[in-house]
């Protein structure tokens, strides 16, 4: 096959467009695939790099997390996959960064500390990029306010007891918190990411403005209790999207908690949507 028939379809991810070039860029060659073969630079961007949405209370896609596709489990991986992780995603966030951040929304990024003490976050920094980084001592504190007043955006995540960052919320513009910890006192200026989010009743502890992620809205886990009424409302909604749409309309007017799966599933590739939904009724 020609370089010249090489033609696939700008990516749209995350409010991002990196746009579409005239003619290939090659980036490398993969296993298997011959010189005559080269693979477009977008191209493998859709196969390694995803969007993960984050929704706020009212289900509204308000921001999304840049992760490797198939990536491990933190578990399962040691130290040296962990490393081969991120500079995976980190040469795709490089790459995207190259083509031209574009859209509205937030885009965070998780780094390890050790980044943070390299040139790479202000090489690549951009005003919708945030950093998700957990903070391991002093010194890595130090560095993030460093970069901070430099004109980075951070987002330090709050473990269960964490007091160098229970002392500096009002210092930053996210915080991301575990869904089962007791919400911190919300200073002026400062947002919650919580993740972990698995039950609709998790989202009242929260303040009202606070973005959250989890299977709640992806659907990729489901605890025990709730698998037969979920059941059950997919098999009302498949019934509903047999009617017409007022009555589709009326079935997430009543089941709002549906709404998050819904634009799950119609952001992810099997969507086919040719830009971002932000709520059940787009």
């Amino acid at each position: 096959m020609s370089t010249d028939k090489l033609t696939p379809a700008p990516i749209v991810g995350g409010g991002i467009n990196t746009g579409s070039f005239e003619q290939p860029v090659v980036v490398t060659q993969m296993l298997g695939i011959g010189p005559a073969d080269p693979i477009r630079e977008e191209t493998l961007r859709a196969r390694f790099l995803s969007f993960e949405p984050l929704f706020d209370s009212a289900s509204k896609l308000s921001a999304y997390e840049l992760v490797l596709r198939g990536r491990l489990a933190a578990a399962d991986t040691d130290d040296a996959l962990a490393q081969m992780d991120e500079d995976m995603l980190l040469t795709g966030l490089y790459s995207l960064v190259q083509d031209g951040l574009t859209g509205e929304l937030p885009l965070l990024v998780r780094i390890s500390p050790g980044v943070l003490f390299t040139d790479f976050p202000e090489q690549v920094n951009h005003p919708n990029i945030v950093w998700i980084v957990t903070v391991n001592s002093e010194t890595t504190f130090a560095r993030m306010l460093a970069l901070r007043d430099a004109g980075l955006r951070f987002c330090p995540v709050l473990e269960q007891s964490d007091p160098i960052i229970e002392d500096s919320l009002e210092a930053w513009p996210f915080v991301m918190c575990p869904a089962d910890r007791s919400p911190p006192p919300q200073p002026a200026g400062l947002r919650f990411i919580v993740a972990g989010v698995e039950q609709a009743a998790t989202l009242a502890r929260w303040p009202e403005d606070s973005w959250f992620k989890g299977s709640l809205f992806t659907g990729e886990t489901l605890p025990r209790e709730q698998d037969r009424e979920l059941a059950l409302r997919l098999d009302l909604l498949s019934v509903a999207m047999r009617q017409p749409l007022d009555t589709l309309i009326n079935f997430f007017k009543l089941n709002p908690e549906m709404a998050p799966r819904l634009l799950g599933i119609a952001n992810s590739p099997a969507g086919g949507l040719s830009r971002p939904a932000d709520s059940a009724g787009h």
